[in-house]
């Protein structure tokens, strides 16, 4: 199963509360966050998505940073990686998220893993 991971320095990806608020605001950040990643993943050489992958995150919060809740983060960067087509979809089918990771450093950082997973076999129906 092939793996790659991107980093993206000092940014971290915008909250759901963020998101659940204007409108306006929702869409810019939303925005910010797709270019971001796909920038980092142009930059990176990561390879688009052929099937289901797994996805881990690993937020890095400078000084003073408060982190948000752990599914806080999910929504704008599951929505940026298919954007990036770096993940076909981002439904149960498609990708298996693990809880992210939050760790304290000098300044912010995201790093984002992919690692390609096989597909689920949908089960046969009992008669």
């Amino acid at each position: 199963m092939a793996t790659q991971t991107l980093t993206i320095h000092g940014w971290l990806p915008a909250r759901l509360n963020q998101l659940l608020g204007s409108w306006r605001l929702a869409g810019a950040l939303k925005k910010r966050d797709r270019i971001k990643v796909a920038n980092a993943a142009r930059m990176q050489g990561a390879v688009p998505a052929a099937g289901p992958r797994r996805v881990t995150i690993e937020l890095t919060f400078a000084k003073g940073e408060r982190s948000g809740d752990p599914d806080a983060y999910l929504k704008s960067t599951l929505d940026a990686l298919v954007q990036a087509r770096l993940l076909v979809g981002d439904t149960h089918r498609q990708v298996q998220w693990s809880q992210p990771v939050f760790r304290r450093g000098p300044r912010r950082k995201t790093v984002i893993t992919l690692e390609d997973v096989e597909a689920r076999k949908p089960k046969e129906r009992e008669r």
